[in-house]
């Protein structure tokens, strides 16, 4: 019998409520930016998905640097 271990490939897509946790911010904050058109989502039946990639293009977008 072959038994082979769980894979441990990372998701590159994730739920609503992971993207909030990535980004350090609400679930309701993340669903604006999705409506705004600021975070691209995919949809795979019913569930919504954000993928990672678009999450790290939207910190570099917003992203500050202040200074003199």
């Amino acid at each position: 019998m072959n038994q082979s271990k769980p894979s441990s490939v990372e998701s590159r897509l994730i739920s609503e409520q992971e993207a909030a946790r990535y980004l350090g911010i609400s679930y309701w904050t993340i669903r604006d930016l999705r409506f705004r058109g600021d975070l691209p989502s995919v949809k795979i039946l019913r569930r919504v998905l954000i993928d990672k990639k678009d999450l790290d293009d939207y910190i570099a977008r917003v992203k500050k640097v202040e200074g003199p």
